[in-house]
């Protein structure tokens, strides 16, 4: 038996410091890469015709991913954790961090992450297609697990958790999912929405799906009619809005303040979101606690380099839910 399991986004990443120049439009962003070229002592990024280039020395490529840092954090807070993808043959488990159920032999996507003297980091993605087989699908259908955490779903992998999700569509489960901008408006995201208990988006996201408005709350409460009972609204350093629908018709607005952080890296930002949510969601806390468990963890994780190089420990936890009052509860 298991409390969260985590999929499908693995990549490969080869993490720098520099102060190299980009671009406003693209600096701190989730950029795809056309290609990205390794060599002894600088690797070159092509994005939208334009070549970036950044001197390193030694570059050691990690284990990475949203999947990864959630199934880092789960682990940390002391949830039993599966975390599942597709990695390439020669990769080895870097971490122990939850019980692996993986692919051998897929091309991986490997992504350049670029973290400048601010702590924004920018990431230069190159992504091949892929997505689960039909026989790790049946093995993770099989797996006792009340949530499912879906990050970073891409085009090519909707199907899949779209039946993964619609077979765990009970009171017993709950599925969270948080979407590569790629899908955002395409008929399988509407589709898996329909499945989706909780749904994870940023504003521009947000704007995409269901159009621009001055009031995130409304915003969020316009999401709830795609299908997920809770919608979770990130707007960056203005903080989160939390919409909740009852099986009665009414619905709740939340807002939480982004909490001040010394911010060294912002990568896993929205992946560590998740963890702290989902995390006290577990505990049984109300989803106005969630959400502050969830900027917490956000604000914790940042503040070290990596994208889950600040996940809290559930003794951290602990500390804050007994200074905060929270539920008056402790990590599990």
């Amino acid at each position: 038996m298991f409390d969260v399991m985590c999929l499908p986004s693995l990549n490969l990443e080869f993490r720098l410091k520099s102060d190299a120049v980009i671009p406003e439009g693209m600096r701190g962003k989730k950029l795809t890469a056309e290609s990205l070229e390794f060599g002894s002592e600088k690797v070159t990024a092509s994005v939208q015709g334009q070549r970036f280039s950044f001197e390193v020395s030694g570059l050691v490529p990690t284990l990475a991913g949203s999947s990864v840092n959630c199934a880092v954090g789960f682990s940390r807070l002391g949830l039993k954790t599966v975390l599942a993808g597709a990695v390439r043959g020669d990769v080895e488990s870097l971490e122990t961090v939850a019980t692996l159920f993986v692919e051998r032999g897929a091309v991986m996507a490997t992504t350049l992450c670029v973290v400048d003297s601010t702590g924004a980091a920018t990431l230069f993605c190159k992504k091949p297609p892929y997505t689960l087989s039909d026989l790790l699908l049946k093995q993770l259908s099989s797996v006792s697990c009340p949530m499912v955490v879906a990050t970073g779903v891409r085009q090519a992998e909707i199907a899949v958790v779209t039946e993964l999700f619609q077979k765990r569509l009970t009171r017993a489960h709950c599925n969270m999912l948080t979407p590569n901008a790629e899908v955002i408006g395409s008929s399988g995201l509407n589709q898996l929405l329909r499945f989706t208990d909780v749904l994870q988006i940023n504003e521009v996201e947000a704007e995409m799906l269901v159009g621009r408005t001055e009031d995130p709350g409304r915003a969020a409460l316009s999401l709830l009619k795609l299908g997920p009972k809770v919608v979770l609204l990130t707007l960056g350093n203005q903080g989160a809005a939390v919409a909740v629908f009852s099986e009665d018709g009414n619905h709740t607005v939340f807002w939480q303040e982004a909490l001040k952080a010394q911010v060294v890296d912002t990568t896993g930002a929205g992946d560590a979101f998740t963890v702290g949510f989902v995390s006290a969601l577990h505990m049984g806390l109300g989803h106005g606690e969630c959400l502050k468990v969830a900027a917490w963890t956000a604000a914790e994780n940042i503040s070290a380099f990596g994208g889950h190089g600040g996940m809290p420990y559930k003794e951290r936890l602990s500390e804050y839910l007994a200074g905060q009052n929270i539920g008056n509860l402790k990590a599990a």
